[in-house]
């Protein structure tokens, strides 16, 4: 059964296909630029979102292959993928854009290309996966945020830190240097309930 062969829609899934695995690639290589860094909770949240991106692959490339059957085939495909490295603060803010185009732009756009084309399985998993990149985004763009006001390592008034190795609590304006618990640096500590 080869349902999809021929439209628009295996070219889009094709295109999202690619980009998840861009966007896996982009951040696990930003993973290892915060870790360079000290930025340990930023390196975690590229990872776990490279992982999310794995996921989204995955997904796409299932219903390509469900709705091309059992022929193996090329699909020729035109995209442009991000092309960005900076610091872990400029990373994050490259990453926030990508995933807010494909949550405000692209994946809406082939949600409606499917569904035109009567592919509504389709359509549906590109309107929930689009709603999955707006968290990633958010999430992106919540890190950016503590990033530019210094707040990732420090805080007017005392607030729990949990290091994100142990799981030791401490309390102040700063986590301390090295984790008493494991010995870790501060860069492992996040505020307690923080995003990332």
């Amino acid at each position: 059964m080869s349902y999809l062969d021929g439209s628009q829609t295996a070219v889009n899934l094709l295109r999202a296909f690619a980009g998840e695995c861009q966007a896996r690639g982009r951040y696990s290589i930003y993973a290892v630029y915060a870790n360079r860094e000290g930025k340990k909770v930023a390196r975690d949240l590229f990872l776990e979102i490279a992982d999310n991106e794995k996921e989204h692959a995955q997904r796409y490339y299932e219903l390509l292959i469900h709705g091309l059957g059992d022929v193996a085939q090329n699909i020729n495909i035109d995209a442009g993928y991000p092309v960005a490295l900076g610091k872990t603060q400029d990373n994050l803010n490259y990453s926030y854009d990508a995933e807010w185009e494909e949550h405000t732009e692209i994946y809406p756009g082939f949600a409606q290309i499917a569904a035109n084309e009567g592919f509504m399985d389709v359509s549906e998993a590109f309107a929930r996966i689009a709603e999955a990149e707006n968290t990633h985004a958010q999430r992106f763009h919540a890190m950016w945020e503590e990033m530019s006001q210094g707040l990732d390592l420090s805080r007017p008034t005392p607030v729990q830190w949990i290091c994100t190795n142990c799981g030791y609590i401490h309390v102040g304006t700063q986590p301390p240097a090295v984790c008493p618990a494991c010995l870790h640096a501060k860069g492992y500590f996040k505020v307690r309930g923080a995003i990332g």
